[in-house]
């Protein structure tokens, strides 16, 4: 059991975790949350995203070691303020740390942590399932920044109904509904930074996005 950080609001993990070997582990976990702080992070922390969001959830963790099985529903609440920035393909514009990082295991001048592993911290993971419905209160802000440069971003507000997926052959799936009700685009050209709208929002409140897509088939590393 673990406690938001300033709400004061709990997570609760219930359920066991059997084995008999200590090197092959079967989950029966309970996870869940109300109104529990997950982020509350500024761009100094990570510039990748950060801001603040609360979610209320209800998850099963299932399966084992190898394949862990994971379903249920997670609803980004109405205080979230966060935003995203989409990663700059110059790099004259961003400096960013890779999500892989390449080492030399044959540098001997820090310590080596790959010789440490034993088969106690070895797994053979060979896939995770998940099934998981996402929803979003209305009143919940996000922002993509499209362009850390110029500034350059997407503020929205809206209602989500959406599934989302990962089978075991690393494919990601997203189908449902997201509701636009508030929302506006910002971008620069030359020393001018115009906000369309103004006033009027874009898109139209109410307006519907439906969609059945596989967002990454394989991640090849």
């Amino acid at each position: 059991m673990c406690t938001g950080r300033q709400k004061g609001n709990i997570a609760k993990v219930t359920g066991s975790i059997d084995t008999k070997t200590y090197t092959d582990f079967d989950f029966n976990l309970n996870v869940n949350t109300d109104n529990f702080e997950v982020l509350n992070s500024t761009q100094t922390d990570n510039d990748m995203f950060y801001g603040k969001m609360y979610l209320t959830s209800n998850l099963r963790i299932r399966g084992n070691l190898d394949k862990p099985v994971v379903d249920g529903t997670i609803k980004v609440l109405d205080d979230t303020d966060f935003t995203f920035v989409m990663p700059n393909e110059n790099p004259g514009m961003a400096d960013r740390k890779g999500v892989v990082e390449f080492v030399d295991k044959s540098d001997t001048t820090h310590t080596n942590v790959f010789a440490k592993l034993d088969s106690m911290t070895v797994t053979k993971l060979t896939g995770i399932d998940v099934d998981l419905n996402l929803q979003t209160d209305k009143e919940a802000k996000f922002k993509i920044l499209l362009d850390a440069g110029s500034q350059d971003a997407l503020n929205i507000q809206g209602q989500a109904e959406l599934n989302a997926g990962i089978d075991a052959s690393s494919k990601v799936t997203l189908s449902g509904t997201f509701t636009v009700d508030k929302g506006s685009y910002s971008f620069s050209f030359g020393p001018v930074k115009k906000i369309l709208p103004s006033k009027k929002e874009v898109p139209s409140p109410g307006m519907g996005t439906r969609w059945t897509h596989v967002l990454i088939s394989r991640l090849h590393i």
